[in-house]
């Protein structure tokens, strides 16, 4: 397959698919209804906004291909499986530093994207199970007022990543839940370590259960500092 070239078709691509989205959207309601009034069509504007969360399939796909085309291979903190880890990171990564320092001297700091990537998944898994569609919802809201300024520190402020970050602290403060969830978020990180770092890493980039247990100890008071600080 040829490489995707640059240029400005891929924002003109962009634009015929988002009008096209658009208004077939009110065609079908307009047939639906017989015809719109001015407040009706307004009415529809709205639906069409609060239905790009459940269309997040169509911008990340519009965003992977421009990111090929530029040839920009930094990860993006907001795609679908990166919003949780990207959160996490920002409430607590000054902690995870500390605490997981043998595996940032062994590996570097990168490391850390994998830790987090890892604990985002165990946490979806076992913690809270019903992250992504509020995650998804308030990043589409905070991305329409923020556009292409848009700054985790903005999305943290969202009412819907608050009510995550804050249902995931209250679990884990829980001194029985969180000794009983040690053990399995440490299997699941290191699940994903491992797959990451098998050829440098190894062991030497795996997590200790007492590191998890001090780590996630410390993780609730994180969260609610910078949530409550934001405001």
């Amino acid at each position: 397959m040829e490489a995707k070239l640059k240029g400005c078709h891929h924002c003109v691509g962009t634009a015929v698919g988002v009008t096209n989205l658009l208004f077939n959207f009110i065609h079908s309601k307009a047939i639906a209804s017989g015809g719109l009034s001015p407040d009706e069509i307004l009415a529809l504007r709205d639906k069409l906004l609060e239905s790009f969360s459940s269309g997040f399939d169509f911008f990340e796909k519009i965003h992977s291909e421009c990111m090929e085309a530029s040839g920009a291979e930094a990860a993006s903190p907001f795609a679908r499986d990166t919003i949780l880890p990207s959160l996490l990171s920002v409430c607590s990564k000054r902690t995870a530093k500390i605490v997981f320092k043998r595996q940032i001297e062994n590996c570097g700091l990168e490391w850390l994207n994998d830790f987090y990537y890892g604990l985002a998944n165990s946490i979806r898994k076992h913690v809270a199970t019903n992250t992504d569609a509020p995650l998804i919802a308030a990043f589409v809201d905070a991305a329409g007022k923020h556009k292409s300024a848009l700054q985790i520190s903005n999305l943290i402020q969202e009412p819907k990543v608050k009510e995550v970050l804050l249902e995931c602290a209250s679990i884990l403060q829980d001194e029985t839940r969180r000794r009983q969830l040690v053990p399995l978020l440490s299997h699941a990180v290191n699940e994903h370590i491992r797959t990451q770092w098998a050829q440098s890493g190894g062991a030497a980039a795996t997590v200790a259960t007492d590191d998890m247990q001090q780590f996630l100890s410390l993780l609730p008071f994180e969260i609610k500092f910078i949530v409550t600080d934001k405001g």
